[in-house]
């Protein structure tokens, strides 16, 4: 996970760094006792990423690790895409993040009225 991570800081690829986002979000899914590690690496991608892209691709992996998880990583998740709706540079993500916020909501949503059935 540390090499991924260091990758993520240092290459010069979109491509690549999209590739390590989405390998942490399918660690941190896949119940790996990693899965905190992997969501911290998420969480200063979606707010410290190089570029919008690189941020909005973190924020994408968040959202879909909040929508399996419950419990703190989901929580933090659920913090990290807050922060970046609130306070990014780059309106069109903030615009974005509101938008994965609402679609986080419907999936609890969605969540609840099953577990109530």
């Amino acid at each position: 996970v540390v090499a991924l991570l260091a990758v993520a800081q240092q290459d010069k690829a979109l491509e690549v760094r999209s590739a390590v986002a989405a390998s942490l979000e399918m660690l941190a899914v896949g119940s790996s006792p990693l899965g905190g590690v992997c969501v911290d690496g998420l969480r200063d991608m979606a707010l410290h990423g190089a570029t919008s892209s690189d941020r909005s691709c973190a924020a994408s992996c968040l959202l879909r690790v909040a929508q399996h998880l419950d419990g703190p990583l989901a929580e933090v998740c659920e913090t990290t895409l807050r922060a970046v709706a609130a306070g990014d540079t780059d309106a069109g993500l903030r615009a974005e993040v509101e938008n994965l916020l609402s679609a986080l909501e419907s999936t609890r949503g969605v969540r609840s009225y099953w577990e109530w059935l």
